[in-house]
């Protein structure tokens, strides 16, 4: 088994004027040399957090799993486990305030669900089986039913599993106008206290021209609600993200493009109620004041040259980015928008091939564009009002230290509405807090080194590292690092650990 061992840490910044904002108060350590791999961190508020490794190996065909619980001080209580057949391959996971979901599948499509309750550690499995080809690109769970967003060969549906019984039941996805291979699924919002399900939908009318759906499913009806978002406006909406308001009604936030393209132009606001549109507003990223501040001086210049020269001649001028989008956060002054914007990234690959022509060997070399993830530049915080005008909004640089293959969302929140709205994210080795007051005004950045090893003698050589709201104003940090001790010599000085810090942001600004 692994071997533990928990490091309590006092540690102030060292900046007198940081008054003391982020503060490491636990760290546990578990060392990475024993029988299980693949760790995982699920944070689960202030009910602590669950560690979920595979074990090595398999035993009679089949893997097991462990799921080992923490409480908030970081102390090791109960554990559980659950096997299943190796051809088996973990896929997806979902949480509720107190269950983790597993979703696994296997080649000859297959599914399995596991769900843990968190309570009493009591592991449940569920299945079924996919059409052939299938493709699941979400799973969510809303009760005791489970959805997989399904793609086969270009039609959409979702697959809805009882977790009670297992029985499986086929939602087509349909938007009326447009064929199957037309339209392609974005979102998925769960309304839980409507027991509401959402699933943003794109049509596509032509290389140039889309259209918008919410489809609005909840867990007694078998068919979808249809909601259009974007009737009769010139804009194409990329992403949509949805927050129910009351019983009727719905604000939609997300981004547009001025063409049917996965890079947006700018930000939207929107309110619908009785299953149509109420209003939609939208705010070109040029538009906002701060967006370009993120960039060096000489790049930002020309950027507002060319803008400039445009509209001289009529025209308008679009910057294009993607971005994250955070789930929009209802306020007493207003609606918050946060979002992450990044762009991909390629590298140029050399490789040889040889063959035989004539009786003779032939070298070639050819290269290759291979993807080589997202690059993320900086993050947009804006406050929209109750009619969706956009009252303030601030830009500010990020730069994490790796860049994912998915669209991930780095900036962690935590809402104080008595005082502002803190940010915490991770550049490199540190960790950034930034609060914002409700005005839009920026009242603190801070930052500092948070790849403490808990020895005096330590320093960390590689590792990788994510960072999450926890509950109150605690944030996790965790990840893996190699860390080498500067007093021992030969293989002694080095060990391979698994990390968790609990971190604290002081609230008072």
């Amino acid at each position: 088994m692994k071997k533990i061992s928990l490091v309590i840490l006092a540690l102030c910044l060292l900046q007198t004027w940081l008054m003391a904002q982020v503060k490491y108060e636990d760290r546990l350590e578990i060392e990475l040399k024993d029988d299980y791999e693949g760790e995982q961190i699920i944070p689960f508020d202030d009910k602590g957090f669950l560690l979920l490794a595979k074990k090595k190996g398999t035993e009679g065909g089949q893997e097991e799993w462990k799921f080992d619980a923490y409480n908030t001080d970081l102390r090791l209580g109960p554990s559980s486990s659950f096997k299943l057949d190796k051809d088996f391959y973990f896929s997806d996971r979902f949480k509720t305030d107190d269950c983790l979901y597993l979703l696994f599948k296997n080649r000859k499509y297959e599914f399995l669900i596991i769900k843990l309750r968190l309570e009493d550690m009591h592991v449940e499995r569920s299945g079924g089986r996919l059409l052939k080809k299938s493709v699941v690109t979400k799973f969510v769970v809303l009760g005791d039913l489970a959805y997989l967003v399904v793609s086969v060969k270009g039609d959409n549906h979702l697959l809805r599993v009882d977790l009670k019984n297992d029985k499986s039941t086929i939602i087509p996805i349909m938007i009326p106008g447009f064929s199957a291979k037309r339209t392609s699924l974005g979102n998925v919002e769960i309304m839980e206290d409507d027991e509401e399900i959402m699933v943003m939908v794109k049509g596509s009318k032509s290389k140039k021209e889309s259209e918008y759906f919410s489809l609005i499913l909840n867990n007694n009806s078998s068919k979808p609600q249809v909601f259009p978002l974007s009737t009769d406006i010139e804009e194409n909406l990329v992403n949509v993200s949805a927050t129910k308001i009351d019983g009727n009604s719905y604000i939609f936030t997300g981004t547009y493009s001025d063409r049917n393209s996965s890079w947006a132009t700018g930000l939207f606001f929107a309110k619908g109620s009785n299953g149509k549109l109420d209003f939609i507003r939208f705010h070109s990223f040029l538009d906002l004041k701060n967006f370009l501040d993120y960039l060096p001086e000489n790049k930002a210049n020309k950027i507002e040259k060319k803008r400039d020269r445009k509209m001289a001649k009529g025209k308008d001028y679009d910057l294009h980015y993607l971005m994250a989008m955070h789930h929009i956060i209802v306020t007493d002054e207003g609606y918050l928008f946060l979002g992450e914007a990044y762009y991909p990234t390629y590298r140029t690959e050399t490789y040889t091939s040889t063959s035989t022509v004539n009786g003779r060997v032939v070298t070639t070399t050819n290269t290759r564009t291979v993807f080589d993830g997202f690059k993320y530049t900086h993050a947009v915080l804006a406050m929209f009002d109750m009619s969706g005008y956009l009252r303030w909004d601030i830009c500010f640089k990020m730069d994490p230290f790796y860049k994912p293959f998915y669209e991930k969302k780095f900036i962690s929140v935590a809402l104080n509405k008595q005082e502002a709205i803190k940010m915490v994210y991770v550049d490199g080795n540190s960790i950034n807090m930034k609060a914002v007051s409700f005005s839009g005004k920026e009242m603190k950045t801070t930052s500092d080194d948070f790849m403490q090893t808990g020895e005096k003698n330590s320093k960390t050589i590689t590792y990788f590292s994510y960072i999450d709201f926890w509950f109150d104003d605690y944030f996790i940090a965790y990840g893996a690092q190699t860390v080498k001790n500067t007093e021992l010599k030969g293989e002694d000085r080095k060990r391979k650990v698994y990390f968790v810090n609990k971190i604290k942001v002081n609230t008072n600004l």
